[in-house]
């Protein structure tokens, strides 16, 4: 695994980490939205929400960013 992300580091020339927060506060409105309308005001509607929000962002970067890893605050 660590060659892959040494090659995709080479590759894109960005030493870089992109954090996702699983935080409602950080997801847009029309995607909450989105969720709660098909799933409901309840933990699967929010975790869609979450989930195609930082799918979003892992798709928007893949080609420029090596590496993402889900942050967990305790």
């Amino acid at each position: 695994m660590i060659q892959k992300l040494i090659a995709k580091i080479e590759k894109t020339n960005a030493p870089i980490v992109v954090g996702l927060d699983p935080m409602m506060g950080f997801i847009p409105e029309y995607l909450k939205k989105q969720a709660f309308t098909e799933h409901g005001e309840t933990l699967k509607g929010a975790g869609e929400a979450m989930w195609k929000f930082n799918k979003g962002i892992i798709d928007a970067g893949d080609d420029l960013i090596p590496a993402v890893k889900p942050q967990i605050d305790v």
